[in-house]
Order: structure tokens, then C-alpha cells, then sequence
């Protein structure tokens, strides 16, 4: 059994869980009402990419926990350490970069949970 594998699904799926309850909540409250038809249009298709990424949590939750148990080499554990680390990165980025998002860096560090996924797919690889 492979526990830094554990301990990423494990991360994963508390997101993806987080993600599914709170972030949903929070994104209910900036749905647009009584506005223009283009506004609505937008509105569902970010509510509906919100949602990929939550699939996207539980998805890498389970193959995490399935990599903890089987022998299958370093590919797909590779894979997910640089996503994560990528979209680390990104959000990152996208904070530092974006007009007032720095104001609100302490209060999005979702980076840090990717970061973390990473790290122990990465320590995974060498156990």
C-alpha cells in the first residue's frame, strides 16, 4: 500500500467534496436573475465547467486510491503530479495577475491543495 498515494486521494476528494457542497453555494450566489439572455448564457456555462472540475476531483481521488493499491509504474502518477502542479501554477498566476484578485489570495488558496496533491503524488512515485 502506497500511503503518499492515499494521502492525495484522500486530499482530492475532500476538494472534490468541497468543491461540490461549498463551491456550489457560492457560485448560486452570483447567478444572474432578471438579466440580459448573454449573461444567463455565460452563468450556465460556467456553472456547467464548475461542475467538470468537481467530477474531475472525484475522479482523481479514485485513481489515486486505486494507484495506492497496484503496481503499475510511474506514467500515470506522473501525469497527475504535473497537472496538479500546473494547475497550481495557474491559479497562481491567475491571482497575482488578475485587477484585485490579490486582495483575496489568502482567502482562495485552493493552489496550496493542488500543490499538496502533487507533492505527495511525487513522493508516491518513490515509495
Amino acid at each position: 500500500m502506497n500511503i503518499p498515494f492515499l494521502i492525495a486521494g484522500s486530499l482530492a476528494l475532500l476538494g472534490g467534496a468541497a468543491h461540490l457542497f461549498a463551491g456550489t453555494q457560492e457560485t448560486l450566489l452570483i447567478r444572474p436573475e432578471n438579466t440580459g439572455k448573454k449573461y444567463q448564457h455565460s452563468w450556465h456555462q460556467t456553472y456547467g465547467a464548475w461542475h467538470l472540475i468537481t467530477v474531475d476531483a472525484f475522479l482523481m481521488g479514485i485513481v489515486l486510491f486505486w494507484l495506492a493499491f497496484t503496481e503499475l509504474g510511474n506514467e500515470l502518477p506522473t501525469f497527475i503530479m504535473v497537472w496538479m502542479f500546473g494547475w497550481s501554477i495557474v491559479w497562481v498566476i491567475t491571482l497575482m495577475t488578475s485587477s484585485g484578485a490579490r486582495a483575496y489570495a489568502r482567502s482562495l488558496p485552493q493552489w496550496i491543495l493542488f500543490l499538496g496533491i502533487g507533492l505527495f503524488t511525487l513522493w508516491g512515485m518513490y515509495c
